[in-house]
């Protein structure tokens, strides 16, 4: 094989390996580090849609940038009651009227994972699906 055809296939598996690498980019696009980081996600507007699944539960959608307690109190507005614990935030003791006695407590969820985080803190994310569960303390 003459020497310049040689170089006209290198040049030529050169461009179709760019050629092929870019068509993968726009297929695929660059995905890294965006799957879990929406912290940037402007806010959600519009309403706040809340469900009451029954006297013991209540879910919604986390809002970019609102903190879990503004959403409830959005969705219940007088009906949501908090204690205030200085240096900790509030703590729900009541929704729509359903309060927490001595052998319960309104704990929510984020995702169906038991938050470590206070809700007048934590900042949802619009991906995250929020729950309110009238909880048993259990101290065994």
């Amino acid at each position: 094989m003459p020497q310049k055809s040689k170089g006209l296939y290198g040049i030529v598996g050169v461009i179709l390996l760019v050629v092929v690498g870019f068509g993968a980019w726009l297929v695929f696009g660059n995905r890294a580090g965006n799957e879990t980081d929406l912290t940037n996600d402007p806010p959600i507007s519009g309403d706040v849609i809340c469900e009451k699944v029954d006297e013991s539960t209540i879910t919604y959608q986390g809002i970019n940038g609102k903190t879990a307690l503004s959403i409830l109190k959005e969705c219940f507005g007088d009906g949501v009651v908090t204690t205030e614990y200085p240096g900790m935030g509030e703590f729900v003791t009541g929704i729509d009227g359903v309060e927490a006695d001595d052998s319960h407590f309104w704990a929510f969820y984020i995702n169906d994972e038991m938050s470590m985080e206070g809700a007048s803190t934590y900042n949802t994310k619009s991906s995250e699906s929020i729950k309110w569960h009238l909880d048993e303390l259990n101290f065994e």
